[in-house]
């Protein structure tokens, strides 16, 4: 295989690198891990909320949780579908987003509307103006079933989102529980709802996540970090192979 005529082979996770070992016999002295890393300059440009909100029909007294990730079974949105239908019964004044495209958009539509909470739903498809959606958002939730490292995730921590995210794949290793996040079982609307009321329902706790997982983001992904750590890998290859 290509392993082995590669110095190093890079995972984006901690969860990717040791699923990879235990289903191959590459040695771990040539496994690297470097984080994704994204440009935070896209996520410090002000924008206009109310409009935004206005140019989806969202009023803007209303509260907004976003869900960003293709629409595939694995992505796990009929679970945050069953959980808004709790939290929509203490908070009337609240939109979902689903933000992304995939062959069970129509069947969530159906659940939407027999569980009778569609008005309250908005599937935008595919977006260019992803960036713009988050800061618009209160909450911003991943309720996958597996994962690996996602950006969607990373994004939310650039644009100083509250976070509640399901405990898989590399999840844990971007955000903390309790700390930068809400981390929950996957499979668990009932969990997925108690932690969205208690962002809901706490500003300081809110504000309190959304500061941490912006800090852990300065520190572990941002592009210029992501560049600096392959440059160093390349230079120790290349210093490994042709020493001075």
């Amino acid at each position: 295989t290509i392993s082995h005529f590669s110095d190093k082979i890079v995972f984006v996770s901690k969860f990717t690198r040791d699923k990879f070992l235990k289903l191959s016999k590459v040695p771990e002295r040539k496994i690297a891990i470097i984080y994704n890393g994204i440009d935070l300059k896209k996520y410090e440009e002000t924008i206009d909320i109310k409009a935004k909100k206005a140019e989806l029909g969202i009023k803007n007294n209303e509260f907004i949780i976003g869900n960003v990730a293709n629409l595939y079974p694995v992505k796990g949105q009929t679970y945050l579908l069953k959980a808004a239908k709790k939290i929509i019964k203490e908070f009337p004044n609240t939109k979902f987003l689903f933000i992304g495209r995939g062959e069970v958009e129509e069947k969530l539509k159906k659940e939407a509307q027999n569980l009778g909470i569609a008005p309250h739903i908005k599937f935008l498809g595919f977006r260019n103006d992803v960036k713009e959606l988050l800061k618009i958002m209160d909450v911003f939730v991943l309720c996958s079933l597996s994962e690996g490292l996602p950006l969607s995730l990373i994004e939310a921590m650039a644009a100083k989102k509250p976070i509640v995210a399901t405990k898989v794949g590399g999840i844990p290793e971007a955000v903390i529980h309790n700390h930068s996040s809400l981390l929950v079982p996957p499979k668990d609307p009932e969990a997925l709802t108690n932690a969205i009321l208690r962002i809901l329902k706490n500003s300081n706790l809110t504000a309190s996540l959304a500061e941490n997982a912006y800090k852990r983001f300065l520190k572990h992904f941002t592009i210029k970090k992501m560049v600096s750590r392959y440059e160093q890998l390349y230079l120790n290859c290349y210093f490994k192979k042709y020493p001075c």
